[in-house]
């Protein structure tokens, strides 16, 4: 292991666990505050240990030789999210189809 991978590496540790520590004080210390900021913050957190990972360890990156790499991650990225949001958006559907003639009354009305 030469010493320019085992910098990136010590960089790519040293960078997660400043991330995780974050991460974990956000919950902890920040239990008063609303639900939806510290949400945010974690997911904040969580994206960019997410490019840190990738980045360090996957070895992922745009480089002159034209990897294929981070194309390949890209696409497997982008189709967990599809299947992500498309199954929370059917059953968000299925919730709705499944309620009775009054709930949904009262589920139209609050719109």
């Amino acid at each position: 292991m030469t010493h320019h991978s085992l910098l990136g590496l010590c960089t790519g540790y040293g960078a997660s666990l400043v991330l995780t520590a974050l991460a974990f004080a956000t919950v902890v210390l920040g239990a008063d505050g609303p639900t939806a900021v510290l949400v945010t913050k974690v997911c904040i957190l969580a994206a960019a240990q997410l490019v840190v990972q990738a980045r360090y360890f996957l070895h992922l990156g745009f480089s002159e030789r034209g990897d294929w790499n981070t194309a390949v991650f890209a696409y497997t990225f982008l189709m967990v999210l599809v299947v992500g949001v498309g199954s929370l958006w059917i059953m968000n559907n299925l919730a709705y189809n499944m309620m009775t003639p009054q709930e949904t009354d009262s589920y139209m009305l609050k719109r």
